[in-house]
């Protein structure tokens, strides 16, 4: 079952991905959200890549999951979850553990754009860096997902999800 969570996840580092010209890992991203009902949570989905390098019909792309940056950008994105988990509740108020993935969409949104923007870019520049260093990403690799978080295209790859 898809949970606000893991769409939250999804959404925050498929827009990343866009911005960052990873369209292909941006697509898988989104095909593992398209998944979540079917194949189990985010953490699930990249397990089974890791451990597993054969593919069945429909993973799309999944054996690029565990080498390059898609473990990085879920695990900043998690972070991120659990540092405005509270803010984020607030302005969700109960439904939190129910909302669509045009709700989350928005609530990411309201992140990017609102009065949080600012705090929550200097947040998940810091859960970057630090997912990078830990999964093994260069400088230039992090530094283009840091550059990626604060640009325009960032703005645009979250809009682009509110739309769908």
């Amino acid at each position: 079952m898809a949970t606000t969570h893991d769409l939250f996840v999804g959404i925050l580092a498929s827009a990343t991905l866009s911005a960052s010209g990873e369209t292909v890992q941006s697509d898988v991203v989104e095909d593992m959200l398209n998944r979540l009902d079917s194949d189990g949570d985010l953490d699930s989905q990249i397990e089974r890549s890791l451990l597993t390098k054969k593919k069945k019909a429909g993973d799309f792309g999944m054996e690029i999951v565990g080498s390059l940056l898609i473990p990085v950008l879920i695990e900043a994105s998690k972070g991120l979850w659990a540092a405005y988990l509270k803010k984020i509740s607030e302005k969700a108020g109960a439904q939190l553990a129910e909302l669509t993935y045009a709700q989350v969409a928005k609530l990411v949104n309201w992140l990017w754009t609102g009065e949080e923007r600012s705090q929550a870019e200097i947040d998940f520049d810091r859960l970057l860096r630090v997912a990078g260093s830990r999964h093994g990403l260069s400088p230039e690799q992090v530094e283009a997902l840091v550059i990626a978080v604060r640009s325009p295209e960032m703005k645009a790859a979250i809009d682009a999800q509110v739309e769908k």
